[in-house]
């Protein structure tokens, strides 16, 4: 077997069933098979081909019931910060959404300090933090912690402020034609599409 693909199915079943990172699972899983440290790891296109495969043979009705709960909380989240066109993007997405993942929203806006004077106006409680967009710059995030119905632990909407004039790359295809991200409309699509099959 193709030692990237074993090392790319090793890796899903962290991500899947421990929440591990994607880097770290990619190391651990070359690690358990006894591999060189310098072997080549798969990329994260294999990686995601491995996750849905996992999700498919052994995730069942809880994985599919999950990623809806995870999509009508983005949506909620969307419908409530539509001044800033939020899109979502990551593995709610993606259509890989577990009870480990976090809620990934961008927002463009005009200034950005406005999605956090909206927040504190709502009287949501939030987390500041920071990340390095595709640009390599710095941008802030906002993040609040929401529960789900019947969930016993809380998911992380993690929304990241973006210059407005980015929207304009935003939305470039991947190389297996889905687009890296997604408006409300586009999930409500999805969410619809999830609930017929």
């Amino acid at each position: 077997m193709d030692s990237k693909w074993e090392i790319a199915q090793l890796a899903a079943q962290h991500i899947v069933d421990e929440g591990m990172a994607w880097g770290a699972a990619k190391r651990h899983a070359a690690e358990s098979l006894g591999l060189s440290r310098r072997v080549d790891l798969p990329d994260n296109n294999l990686v995601l081909q491995a996750v849905r495969e996992h999700i498919a043979l052994f995730g069942g009705a809880d994985q599919a019931e999950i990623q809806r709960q995870l999509m009508q909380v983005a949506l909620v989240w969307m419908d409530r910060m539509a001044a800033y066109r939020p899109h979502i993007t990551g593995a709610i997405w993606l259509g890989i959404g577990t009870q480990w993942s976090d809620i990934h929203l961008d927002l463009y806006c005009d200034d950005p300090k406005m999605p956090e004077i909206d927040l504190l106006n709502q009287g949501v409680a939030f987390d500041v933090g920071q990340a390095t967009n595709a640009k390599g710059q710095d941008i802030s995030q906002l993040v609040v912690l929401e529960k789900p119905e019947g969930w016993h632990h809380g998911v992380a909407v993690v929304m990241s402020l973006h210059d407005a004039d980015d929207i304009r790359g935003a939305l470039k295809s991947q190389k297996d034609g889905q687009a890296p991200r997604g408006d409300a409309t586009a999930l409500r699509q999805l969410i619809k599409k999830e609930n017929h099959e």
